[in-house]
């Protein structure tokens, strides 16, 4: 399907290009969802601003009963959200990492790492600019990894560093409600 281009002009003082994500991001396992909101079927697709955002504005992301997303607060300016197109030609996609440093409670961290490093997620990050993408689709669920560090004495950063990864067709951004409030 061959789509009208836009020009691309550079920041022309109209809007707000800040770097960086904020100091939360909300993530629920895929299990936890009653239904979640599907990217755009790429036929479908009749404006170029829309290929890549998921639409929640009416109708968002739903969960089962008492589940909800949950906040995880990092470290100022350690989260980063990366794209890059990978494969072959007639065969690409994008890989979307995130990392951040997270420093709070060990009982609750470590259990965290125990128990997500096989399960699958949907997460929103909050860019600094205010809008949300979301790394992981219910087809295409996102993978989170935990490292743990003590740090040297006197020195280093005790805690824990989180990396999400996630391929799909596009780095999606998510335009609706982050239910942080569990179903009933």
């Amino acid at each position: 399907m061959p789509f009208d281009y836009p020009d691309l002009e550079g920041k022309d003082g109209s809007f707000e290009s800040s770097p960086g994500v904020e100091q939360v991001l909300y993530f629920a396992s895929k299990s936890d969802f009653a239904s979640i909101v599907a990217p755009p079927d790429f036929a479908s697709i009749t404006d170029i601003e829309e290929a890549a955002v998921i639409d929640g504005t009416g109708s968002p992301h739903t969960f089962n009963t008492s589940k909800c997303f949950k906040k995880l607060e990092v470290v100022m300016d350690t989260g980063e959200l990366n794209g890059e197109t990978v494969g072959e030609r007639g065969s690409r996609a994008i890989k979307v990492n995130f990392e951040a440093v997270y420093v709070g409670k060990d009982e609750a961290i470590l259990g965290m790492i125990r128990t997500s490093k096989e399960d699958q997620f949907i997460i929103l990050v909050p860019l600094a600019n205010g809008k949300v993408l979301q790394i992981g689709t219910e087809k295409k669920p996102a993978l989170m990894t935990m490292n743990y560090s003590t740090g040297k004495s006197g020195e280093g950063r005790k805690g824990v560093t989180i990396q999400v990864e996630s391929t799909d067709v596009a780095i999606w951004q998510y335009n609706g409600d982050i239910t942080t409030t569990p179903a009933a």
